[in-house]
């Protein structure tokens, strides 16, 4: 009987240093791979805010004789530093658009920065879309402007 037991116990040794090494050499990296608890786990939510200030006040018409400014804010939640490269232009209601400024603003995580462009007065059109763009974040917003033709 006392060599039945050893003979047991030597079977389970082997047995759970197989089993030991299954799990660090093959089975490890797989169970790397697949991540399985990541989708249990919350992860934070990255993201970068752009949004006119005073949104109720932007400019609704060229004007002839004065520039007329406008402000929008990139809000940096991505959790870390960035760097946004940023286009303002205005589109006609055919497509056609125009780069009126082009600039890159570093934000640091968790920080805003709010900017200032101006429609200049040597607009003429019908009507125009005014756009600003992260160029980095495929992110825009816009408002429209009517033309000096309608004005009454």
């Amino acid at each position: 009987m006392n060599i039945f037991l050893k003979f047991i116990t030597v079977a389970l040794v082997i047995l759970l240093l197989v089993e030991v090494y299954f799990i660090v050499a093959v089975g490890y990296p797989y169970l790397q791979s697949i991540r399985f608890f990541d989708a249990y786990i919350p992860q934070q939510e990255t993201f970068t805010e752009l949004y006119f200030e005073n949104h109720l006040h932007l400019p609704t018409r060229f004007s002839n004789s004065q520039s007329q400014p406008f402000s929008f804010t990139i809000h940096n939640l991505e959790g870390k530093d960035m760097i946004y490269p940023y286009e303002f232009s205005l589109r006609s209601p055919n497509k056609k658009k125009e780069v009126l400024d082009t600039r890159v603003v570093v934000i640091k995580n968790n920080e805003k920065k709010t900017i200032t462009e101006i429609v200049p007065s040597i607009y003429e059109q019908d009507r125009s879309e005014v756009v600003v763009t992260l160029l980095n974040k495929n992110q825009q917003i816009d408002f429209w402007m009517e033309g000096n033709k309608w004005k009454d």
